[in-house]
């Protein structure tokens, strides 16, 4: 979300983009020749309004909500990482339970599971609409543009992990998984 329109990865170049306290993040941003500057959610908006940053990086979903539209017209769904909800019990909770209770939970999980990923396309959906409706513009990157943003930020994972290798194990966990389909 932007100050300005992004409509290529060119305007980028010399940006400042909120993003979160993460290396992951920082590093992306800096491979598309901008600044990132970590910032929690509550000064975003201060920080735009004022032009400090020129846009952040984050969810629709929050965006809308929190009604930026109203300071910063420019929305781009680069697509380049995602954002997840996930809910967890604990294992040592679940195998203290009863059997009977162990497979309520169970087919509760699997059940709700089946109904969060529908509902969660409706609502960005909706918010896409929203954001529309309220002034806001939609912007896409051209197909070479968003194959060249990929490839200057798939390898940033595997690249921070060479330089901290305590991250390696759980970098490959994830990775795996991700490759899985989960």
């Amino acid at each position: 979300m932007t100050r300005a329109p992004f409509r290529t990865l060119a305007d980028f170049k010399g940006k400042k983009i909120r993003v979160l306290a993460s290396k992951f993040q920082t590093e992306q941003i800096a491979r598309l020749d901008a600044v990132g500057i970590p910032m929690s959610l509550g000064d975003v908006l201060p920080a735009l309004q004022q032009g400090t940053i020129d846009g952040a990086m984050g969810t629709m979903q929050v965006f809308t909500g929190l009604g930026y539209y109203d300071t910063t017209k420019y929305l781009n769904e680069t697509g380049h990482a995602y954002v997840f909800s996930l809910s967890m019990v604990s294992k040592k909770w679940l195998d203290s339970l009863p059997a009977d209770l162990q497979a309520m939970v169970l087919t509760t999980a699997q059940e709700i599971g089946a109904e969060v990923s529908p509902w969660e396309v409706g609502f960005l959906a909706r918010q896409r609409k929203t954001w529309v409706e309220k002034g806001g513009e939609l912007n896409a990157l051209s197909a070479a543009d968003k194959s060249e943003m990929m490839t200057k930020l798939s390898p940033v994972g595997d690249d921070i992990v060479k330089a901290k290798p305590e991250l390696k194990p759980l970098w490959d966990q994830l990775v795996a998984t991700a490759k899985s389909g989960m």
